[in-house]
């Protein structure tokens, strides 16, 4: 699947981290432009950050994103485990909680 994936080029390599994400930004709109489907795949919430700085440069500059801005605010995760989440000291002034209620085998 690795070697059909390549051959296809669905797997690309870039040493420059930097030009790694700018180059994947413009590969990005450049499918959106065309009207196809994609997904982008970024491990660190760094790197979704600057990979979405570029991907809205590029997709404005193609026109497919108005100047016109609106903010939503998103939570993410610091991921602790349950000992760090007992211990107040790790909190920070500005720091939002979000409690889930179990319900059942599943969980909200």
């Amino acid at each position: 699947a690795i070697r059909w994936a390549q051959s296809d080029g669905m797997i690309y390599e870039q040493a420059d981290e930097t030009a790694l994400l700018q180059e994947a930004a413009q590969h990005y709109a450049n499918a959106v432009a065309e009207g196809r489907e994609i997904i982008a795949v970024i491990p660190t919430w760094k790197d979704i950050d600057a990979f979405t700085e570029h991907a809205r440069k590029e997709l404005r500059q193609l026109e497919k994103l108005s100047e016109d801005e609106i903010t939503v605010t998103a939570s993410k995760s610091l991921s602790w485990t349950e000992a760090e989440r007992v211990h107040w000291s790790g909190y920070q002034r500005g720091m939002k909680l979000v409690f889930h209620r179990s319900k059942g085998l599943q969980r909200r």
